[in-house]
């Protein structure tokens, strides 16, 4: 009697087994804060991906009364929502929430915090800044670094920065544009400071604006 013993073999290709894992999520425009009035402030936030976003706020840290619309938007474009019927004179507490995946799951970003115009005749305290000159010539990262974190330890209600910050000599694109631009909304940069103070930004002559 004659046995055959016939082999098969199956490949299968491992690749289809290992999960995707999702893309991390950065957020390379740390929150901004800007256009304050007495009961409204905006808030700019950029991300590397697609997402829906909202930001929750209220009086007491970590209890929020209140939020903003939920916006939809692409990766790396601004994220822009108004706070808004804010009291004045008073500390706001935020928090950004996102969903990367159609609104079924959420995160949540650090809490921050900003006070809204105080009453005439009070006290409150503001930072100036200018050249900074980051990329360009004669610029220091690292003593811009250092000179918002002092402007940060002094808690301003608002930052009036006059120019010459976005490294825009030679820039002959839409995307070296954004890269300047996102270079200062850095956590080493204006991120240090724009989560809890309001931005004003003034253009020099290095953003090609020559008088």
């Amino acid at each position: 009697m004659k046995i055959s013993i016939y082999l098969i073999l199956t490949f299968i290709d491992v690749s289809l087994l290992i999960p995707t894992l999702p893309a991390q999520v950065t957020f390379p425009g740390i929150e901004l804060l800007s256009r304050p009035t007495d009961h409204s402030v905006t808030v700019n936030v950029v991300a590397n991906t697609a997402m829906q976003a909202y930001f929750e706020y209220g009086t007491t840290s970590e209890t929020y009364t209140s939020q903003t619309a939920i916006i939809s938007s692409s990766a790396n474009d601004p994220i822009v929502a108004i706070m808004d019927d804010l009291l004045a004179n008073t500390r706001y507490y935020y928090c950004m929430r996102y969903s990367t995946d159609g609104g079924s799951t959420w995160e949540s970003r650090s809490e921050h915090s900003f006070h809204t115009p105080r009453q005439a005749g009070s006290t409150f305290a503001f930072a100036v800044t200018t050249d900074s000159h980051v990329n360009i010539m004669l610029g220091n990262a690292a003593i811009w670094t250092q000179t918002l974190t002092n402007v940060a330890n002094d808690n301003p209600d608002f930052l009036l920065d006059l120019g010459d910050t976005f490294a825009m000599d030679y820039v002959t694109s839409e995307s070296g544009a954004r890269n300047a631009y996102i270079t200062q909304r850095s956590s080493s940069f204006f991120g240090l400071v724009s989560h809890s103070a309001s931005i004003f930004i003034a253009l020099g002559n290095h953003e090609q604006e020559e008088g």
